[in-house]
């Protein structure tokens, strides 16, 4: 799932963040062995506020979780400035990354390659989270549980965004997962919700 292009909007999170006087630094992203082996896994960063992200599964595996916003919590292009977008990889498109990550796992969402403000405009809307790779619009997920489970999509899910200001991203998601790590398949139902503010360079 596109580690190279993962690895430069990171980046520009500590840029955007920087740019705002945000008080959270955003930790290089590791990596372990699910999905296609890059996983976009960040490690912990300080929070920085009361707005969360929860993840429940439910199924074949109950886990849940929720995570305060840091840093790495999350990144919209619109709120970069024309300099930050340079420097993120992603002038001339629009994207955002999503990170929900707690104690039992971590849920990661990214706009596929390719994605414009016109298939991603700044204002409230509803994304396939597709089986494979998506396409322009689409938005990818990577889900890990912190144990041996390799998790792919088994249905096309859904991430919708309620609210998409200058200043506000939030919404909800749910999408149909299954994994046959351990020989037998098992299907479960990820869901959550998100409700992130603005701390990049162009918030407003």
């Amino acid at each position: 799932m596109r580690p190279v292009r993962f690895v430069s909007i990171v980046a520009a999170m500590a840029i955007g963040v920087a740019g705002c006087g945000g008080s959270g630094s955003t930790a290089a992203p590791g990596s372990s062995g699910a999905g296609s082996g890059t996983t976009g896994h960040l490690s912990a960063a300080p929070a920085i506020g009361g707005e969360a992200c929860s993840v429940k599964i439910s199924g074949g595996v109950t886990k849940s979780w929720q995570s305060p916003q840091t840093s790495a919590s999350m990144l919209v292009t619109y709120w970069l400035n024309e300099s930050d977008k340079k420097l993120s990889g992603s002038a001339g498109g629009e994207s955002f990354i999503l990170n929900c990550e707690g104690a039992d796992g971590s849920a990661h969402f990214q706009t596929a390659d390719g994605t414009t403000a016109a298939k991603f405009p700044k204002a409230p809307g509803t994304y396939v989270v597709p089986i494979l790779r998506g396409a322009p619009g689409q938005v990818d997920l990577i889900l890990h549980t912190n144990d041996s489970s390799i998790w792919v999509v088994a249905e096309p899910g859904t991430l919708t965004i309620t609210t998409f200001d200058g200043s506000k991203f939030a919404g909800a998601f749910s999408v149909k997962m299954t994994n046959s790590s351990s020989g037998t398949d098992v299907s479960a139902t990820l869901s959550g919700t998100f409700n992130l503010r603005c701390m990049a360079s162009a918030c407003g």
